[in-house]
């Protein structure tokens, strides 16, 4: 049971799928827009000692490609033809990558989505140049306290 408020006219489902995945629906018949997000309890905590920022690192790779979809930026160039947008963002103990689309794609957006955790390329092309945009965000926030 999901508790909201009485002036919410959202509609809310929470739903456990066979692969054990919990997922909140929201149904917004008043939006012309459609949203997702996953949330991996993986996070900067979790990288190996010998390899810090692997999950970050990862973070970045997943967008780049996966065996259903392997052009370098298909993902981002679906999105914006179809008044989307996406992001992650890697913290402590989670990575959460979450995404907006027009709602007549959702469908075709989340099977892209989807594809990033069952297929992504992860290929040595783009694997330098994302490790050099994790280390410039690294150093860029190294004096945060957030970071």
């Amino acid at each position: 049971n999901i508790t909201k408020p009485i002036n919410d006219h959202r509609e809310y489902r929470f739903i456990t799928l066979p692969n054990e995945l919990q997922v909140i629906l929201i149904r917004d018949v008043l939006s012309f827009k459609a949203a997702a997000a996953l949330d991996v309890g993986v996070g900067q905590y979790a990288d190996p000692v010998q390899f810090p920022g692997l999950a970050h690192f990862l973070e970045h790779m997943l967008f780049l490609g996966t065996e259903k979809y392997p052009q370098d930026n298909s993902f981002f160039s679906f999105l914006t033809s179809h008044g989307g947008f996406a992001n992650a963002y890697t913290s402590k103990e989670n990575t959460n990558y979450y995404l907006s689309v027009d709602s007549s794609h959702l469908q075709q957006t989340l099977d892209r989505f989807a594809s990033f955790f069952c297929c992504p390329l992860l290929s040595n092309n783009s694997a330098s140049k994302e490790m050099n945009a994790v280390d410039s965000e690294f150093r860029k926030n190294f004096n945060s306290d957030e970071w």
